[in-house]
C-alpha cells in the first residue's frame, strides 16, 4: 500500500472496460521542446491497484507517479491535483485507440445544506456551501478527518493502512451518492 492523504475520483465510460481489458501499458511520445521523449505508463499491482507514470523527459527528467485504486469504472487517483486526471486520459486514450472521456466525481456547487447524512461510522461536522463537507470517520477507536470538496478533491488524515483507505473511499462514495454526484455511474 502507499501513503496517502488525498484522492480525486475519476469516472470513465464502463463500456470501454467491456471492449478491452485494461492492463499494464506504456508508450513514448516525441517532446516538441527538445529531443527527449515523453513517457506515459499505467501499471497494476493486482486487479484493482496500481500506478500511473509520466515524464516530459524520460531520459533526463522527473518521473511523476500517482497511485490509484480502480473500482469498476472509477479510478481513485491519490493526488490533490484535479488536473492529474488528464494524464490518465492520455494513457487510456492511447490504450483504447480513441478519445476517452473522464469525469471528476464531485459535490454539487453550491452544496445543498438540507440533506441529512446517515452514514455509518461518519459524523458530519460542517457543511460549507462553497468548500464542501467536513466530517470524522470513526474506525477502530480512532478518528479520521475527512473533507469532501466541491472541486472533487477528497482529503483525509494521512495513512498507509489499506483497510482505512478502503473505508474512506467507501464513505466518500456514500456521501457523494447522497448528494446525487454518482448518477449514471
Amino acid at each position: 500500500m502507499f501513503l496517502s492523504s488525498s484522492t480525486i475520483i475519476a469516472k470513465i465510460d464502463d463500456n470501454l472496460l467491456k471492449e478491452k481489458e485494461l492492463r499494464n501499458f506504456h508508450f513514448f511520445e516525441q517532446n516538441n521542446h527538445d529531443k527527449n521523449k515523453k513517457f506515459y505508463s499505467i501499471n497494476f499491482f493486482n486487479n484493482d491497484m496500481g500506478e500511473i507514470h509520466w515524464s516530459n523527459s524520460f531520459d533526463h527528467g522527473l518521473m511523476n507517479v500517482i497511485g490509484f485504486i480502480k473500482k469498476s469504472n472509477l479510478f481513485f487517483l491519490f493526488t490533490s491535483s484535479i488536473q492529474h486526471h488528464t494524464f490518465l486520459k492520455i494513457i487510456l486514450s492511447k490504450f483504447y485507440g480513441k478519445s476517452v472521456t473522464i469525469s471528476i466525481i464531485k459535490l454539487p456547487f453550491p452544496v445543498p445544506n438540507n440533506i441529512k447524512l446517515n452514514i455509518e461510522k461518519f459524523e458530519l461536522i460542517d457543511n460549507d456551501v462553497i468548500m464542501g463537507l467536513v466530517g470524522v470517520v470513526h474506525h477502530n477507536g480512532k478518528s479520521i478527518l475527512l473533507k469532501v470538496y466541491t472541486n472533487g478533491v477528497v482529503t483525509y488524515s494521512l495513512t498507509d493502512k489499506k483497510e482505512d483507505i478502503y473505508l474512506i473511499l467507501d464513505i466518500s462514495l456514500k456521501i457523494l451518492s447522497e448528494y446525487g454526484a454518482l448518477k449514471n455511474v
